[in-house]
């Protein structure tokens, strides 16, 4: 085979590559995230009914127009926006009586125990799932997150094998910083 013919299948197989990861991935993780929302839609209707509690209430109105928000703009949301959006927000949106939090818990106090923790859990629930399409829907997160990301939890892990594996000879280090520092220390205070 000649350089070109392995050149030109290199630059293809690339082209192939991008178009997937950038299209093709993008596409299937905003699918994914609607449907996991969907099926959460239908999860808190369904326990709404089981609970008794009143489809009308605002609290529960609230949850479910935010699912439909996220359901609706799925195609939108992405870690770099994410990002933007809390680096620009104005720390007293917590406060806003617009804000979805304040809305959510503005009269979930009439509702019973049960019910409270049946909206906070699918509340719960749709922040996590928000967060792992977050996450996951772009391929730069994944490479520029989760690479460096998981390169520290490694470089943890090994670190803590080595440490639980050479621990006499890391307290010996210790005991002499110690010294070393007590020395340092006492001179500052006694001279």
């Amino acid at each position: 085979m000649s350089q070109t013919y392995i050149f030109l299948q290199s630059v293809i197989s690339l082209a192939f590559l991008a178009i997937f990861l950038f299209w093709f991935y993008r596409d299937y993780k905003v699918d994914s995230f609607r449907q996991d929302l969907f099926k959460l839609r239908d999860q808190l209707f369904d326990d709404a009914m089981k609970e008794g509690l009143d489809f009308d209430h605002p609290s529960y109105a609230v949850l479910r127009s935010a699912i439909n928000g996220f359901i609706r703009y799925a195609h939108r949301i992405n870690i770099f926006q994410v990002i933007a959006l809390v680096a620009i927000s104005d720390r007293k949106t917590k406060s806003r009586e617009n804000s979805f939090n304040t809305r959510f818990e503005k009269n979930i106090g009439s509702l019973t125990e049960d019910q409270r923790k049946m909206l906070k859990k699918h509340k719960n629930a749709m922040n996590i799932v928000m967060l792992k399409h977050v996450l996951t829907a772009s391929p730069l997160s994944l490479i520029f997150i989760f690479v460096p990301l998981g390169y520290v939890v490694k470089t943890h892990q090994v670190a803590a094998k080595f440490l639980k594996k050479y621990r006499p000879q890391i307290n010996t280090l210790d005991s002499a910083a110690l010294a070393h520092g007590e020395e340092r220390y006492s001179s500052i205070i006694w001279h």
